[in-house]
Parts: structure tokens; sequence; C-alpha cells
């Protein structure tokens, strides 16, 4: 069964269409760049008792820079927002980003 989400301001109805889970290390880590390119939305949740910082300008986070992203916390991101997407690992624990791609 296909997740839907309606956005009031346009009524375009999206559907999630592609899912990965990324392992966020002590490297920069971009979403898949074929699956952010094609998605209207990007859904992130963070699992596995990690926690990363992240950065939607294009530039790199390290542990120290970039806004934080706990364990359990969700993320949606625009299309533009998940093509400049790249997470870094805070901590010993290597956190893994649940990504549901939506899009029409």
């Amino acid at each position: 069964m296909n997740a839907v989400v309606t956005y009031p301001a346009s009524q375009t109805r999206l559907v999630a269409r592609e899912f990965e889970q990324i392992s966020v290390g002590a490297v920069a880590t971009a979403l898949t760049a074929a699956y952010a390119a094609s998605c209207f939305r990007a859904a992130i949740k963070v699992e596995n008792g990690g926690t990363c910082r992240y950065r939607i300008d294009g530039t790199a986070p390290t542990a120290a820079i970039g806004t934080l992203l706990f364990d359990g916390e969700q993320l949606e991101l625009s299309h533009d927002d998940a093509m400049l997407f790249q997470a870094f690992r805070v901590g010993a624990v290597n956190p893994l980003l649940d990504v549901t791609y939506l899009r029409p």
C-alpha cells in the first residue's frame, strides 16, 4: 500500500514511489541523486539510536556544523532541498535514515 500525502496549497496528491535506507557515517552523505531528482518531496526519519547533522545549502556538514537531527525525528524536504541534502554522523553510532520519495 502506498502512502498518500495531499498538500492543500496545490491539491497535488503525492504518493510514496521509492524508499531507501541510508547509513550516515563520518563522511558527508547525500540522498541518492536519481531518487532526489525525480521526487517532489522527500520524507526522512532517523533510526538506529544515532544523531546526525544536516545541511541543505550544498555545503557539507560536519560533526559540529549543521542542523541536528536526533533519533526518531522526522524531516520533510522539498525537491530542491532533497537535491542539496547532506548528513554527517554525530557521535559513535551511525544513524540510519529511512527516506521515502514522494511524487504524483
